[in-house]
């Protein structure tokens, strides 16, 4: 996980950032996306359907303004709860703090591309199967590379890990994030808060704190109550009965490291703390980490990968066209109903989750356009991997 990949220099302290402006790994993915689908392969691919890489373009970029906006509304409808009380148009921008689903951006694009298909495809007279066939495998591209921005932000997290399944390949090598400022760290730590009533927060049942260690107040003092065994604090060697006196070069008291610790800065992951041992001033420096949960970003970016390899390999083969994207929504929609039975996601119906519903309904909607295919197109000649190009009218 890196949810900052690195803050811009010279640009310490504006609009009130201390350390800059951050550029967001998760941004940086969807920008590379873009780069690779609209702007390389995507142009690559459209020539052989007689599409103007420019009208590609135009067409990526709606796709991509819509799709977002789809992906953020139907998060904020799946966990409202987490929206109550707050300004919602404000928090509608906050992607970077977590909060996208990919079947509402399904939504969101499809919704795009049928005023995008009015407003400029028609004009162009290119079949729409033709140009789903083509950006088919442009798509499990971007599932890909938007999964591995989910990873570095520390979204979309699987469940815990059990004992029994550590060995799972992957899980107990990229399974942990750092704690401070990863989102999963609400599932599974109890914020470190003096003041706190943990008899009447549900969190008093996580598995882990915060930070890898308890606190408790003392005669005005916070004192480490606990080191968590195995945690990254044991190993910095912090030790009960140490008093902590500065966080971050801050100095702290009972009043103000709860909110220190609830208000942490977006990308920093060590804690540096000053504790005072007997009269001894100690430093400190490590980076918490969460306990391991299954990495189902990784697990989707595997998948997708893969599946671009069956898109690929299968063009030459289609009989039809539209048929690519029906294997392209076959195998999603397996693959995320899946990868959902290891997630942590609210279940509906049949104790399915919200994915694992439009998952179903994906496939039948694949089905249904498999029939209507075999009914209306024509066969293609065999072996014919792409429609030939047509020759663009001058000016297009």
């Amino acid at each position: 996980m890196q949810q900052v990949l690195f803050h811009l220099p010279f640009t310490q302290g504006w609009f009130g950032m201390p350390d800059g402006i951050p550029l967001p790994g998760f941004g940086a993915m969807l920008f590379l996306c873009f780069v690779l689908t609209a702007m390389w392969w995507g142009p690559i691919r459209a020539a052989r359907i007689g599409m103007p890489k420019e009208r590609l373009q135009d067409m990526a970029i709606v796709l991509f303004v819509t799709g977002i906006a789809g992906a953020r509304i139907v998060y904020m409808i799946q966990y409202a709860k987490q929206f109550e009380g707050k300004n919602r148009l404000l928090a509608f921008f906050e992607i970077w703090k977590g909060g996208i689903v990919f079947y509402g951006g399904a939504i969101g694009a499809v919704l795009g591309f049928v005023a995008f298909y009015f407003l400029v495809v028609r004009k162009l007279k290119i079949s729409v199967l033709k140009l789903a066939d083509a950006v088919a495998p442009l798509i499990a591209v971007g599932l890909a590379i938007g999964r591995i921005g989910c990873y570095l932000n520390g979204c979309c997290w699987g469940q815990v890990v059990c004992e029994e399944c550590q060995p799972v390949p992957v899980a107990a090598e990229l399974g942990q994030f750092p704690l401070l400022t990863a989102p999963a760290r609400g599932q599974v730590a109890t914020m470190p808060h003096p003041e706190d009533d943990y008899t009447k927060d549900p969190r008093q049942r996580a598995l882990q704190t915060s930070t890898g260690f308890s606190l408790r107040k003392y005669d005005e003092k916070l004192v480490v109550e606990a080191v968590e065994p195995g945690s990254e604090a044991e190993a910095a060697q912090l030790k009960p009965g140490d008093v902590i006196t500065q966080v971050n070069g801050t100095p702290v008291d009972t009043g103000s490291i709860g909110e220190v610790m609830r208000n942490w800065p977006l990308g920093r992951n060590q804690l540096a703390l000053t504790v005072d041992r007997g009269g001894q001033e100690l430093a400190f420096a490590f980076t918490p980490r969460t306990v391991t949960f299954f990495p189902t970003q990784v697990y989707e970016s595997i998948s997708m990968v893969l599946l671009i390899g069956v898109l690929l390999a299968y063009q030459p083969l289609r009989t039809r066209d539209g048929q690519v994207m029906v294997l392209l929504m076959v195998g999603y929609a397996a693959h995320r109903y899946l990868n959902e039975a290891i997630r942590i996601e609210p279940t509906y119906a049949l104790g399915m989750s919200l994915s694992q519903w439009i998952s179903v309904f994906i496939l039948l909607a694949a089905f249904g356009l498999w029939l209507y295919i075999r009914q209306t197109q024509p066969r293609l000649p065999p072996g014919l991997s792409a429609p030939e190009a047509q020759p663009l009218p001058a000016g297009k």
